[in-house]
């Protein structure tokens, strides 16, 4: 790209020069196109199987851990997909599920993540 160290260029000017995405969408729309393919997974399948388990006990005191079912549940209000039983529905269909990933991504980088 050929820019100096004394040209003071920010990493979004640079990014948008080399056209490069946030490193939080691609990790987004990677978790959840693992989580739309575990989804359309058979019922025997372990993953599958683990989208549909629910915790039974109590917790450590402090603050709960942040889980791939909290985070998925969090990111999923965003575009109005608000319990697991609508992202079955919406992951049966691959290719409006990419869509809805793809809406999810840029809706929460353009929200200041």
């Amino acid at each position: 790209m050929n820019i100096r160290w004394y040209e003071f260029k920010t990493n979004k000017e640079i990014r948008e020069r080399s056209k490069q995405p946030y490193i939080t969408t691609v990790i987004r729309s990677r978790r959840w196109g693992y989580y739309g393919h575990a989804l359309r997974m058979n019922d025997t399948k372990i993953p599958k199987q683990l989208t549909k388990w629910n915790t039974t006990g109590k917790r450590k005191r402090g603050r709960p851990k942040e889980t791939l079912r909290r985070t998925l549940e969090r990111e999923g209000k965003v575009i109005g997909l608000q319990c697991r039983q609508n992202h079955a529905n919406a992951a049966s269909d691959r290719i409006s599920w990419k869509k809805m990933v793809s809406t999810l991504c840029i809706s929460l980088d353009a929200g200041g993540q």
